[in-house]
């Protein structure tokens, strides 16, 4: 975070800026126990959130007369965002070993600014 202030006896100004940055990975497993046909449910998510944010804030003030004054704020922001998604699901007999159903799912989603 960086920050400029300026004050003078009429007018008064700032300027600030934020940066931020989050990489962050989710794991989730579960395992089910079925009680019809002797089977169970696996499933696993992995979810990794890449996230970027910048922030600029601006103001101006300005003293017209002691009872009077003027004043602006002003807020710019960019995020850019990445995800990406990795969906497991497995139903299998226990004592067989059979797997009945498998299903998978792959998901990136990525923000750009253009």
């Amino acid at each position: 975070m960086n920050d400029l202030n300026q004050e003078c006896k009429y007018i008064s100004y700032y300027v600030n800026t934020n940066y931020q940055y989050r990489d962050a990975l989710e794991e989730l497993n579960s395992d089910r126990f079925l009680l019809f046909k002797d089977s169970s449910l696996t499933q696993a998510k992995n979810q990794q959130e890449i996230r970027r944010i910048n922030i600029i804030l601006a103001g101006i003030n300005f003293v017209y007369t002691p009872k009077l004054e003027f004043g602006y704020d002003g807020r710019f922001r960019i995020q850019l965002m990445r995800l990406i998604t990795n969906n497991t699901s497995n139903i299998a007999g226990i004592t067989s070993g059979i797997l009945a159903s498998q299903n998978e799912n792959h998901t990136s989603n990525n923000n750009k600014f253009k």
